[in-house]
């Protein structure tokens, strides 16, 4: 059992850092897109966003199989 929480712990994590940076950067960048009435700001700050969370989330799961291997 201990070893399912674990699982679901890393997995909601994960999860939560994916949504959370692009959920940001989207909100963001649409507020910048508005203001400044372009649609630039919004597919790059979707961008920097999808390509911040890929490195965190790599970071995450390369610390993880670290501590695996142990």
């Amino acid at each position: 059992m201990n070893k399912n929480i674990k699982s679901f712990h890393k997995a909601v994590s994960v999860s939560s850092i994916l949504v959370g940076t692009m959920l940001f950067f989207g909100v963001s960048g649409y507020l910048l897109s508005e203001k400044f009435n372009n649609q630039i700001w919004l597919i790059a700050l979707l961008i920097l966003g999808a390509i911040i969370s890929l490195y965190e989330t790599y970071k995450i799961i390369n610390r993880w199989f670290i501590f695996l291997t142990l």
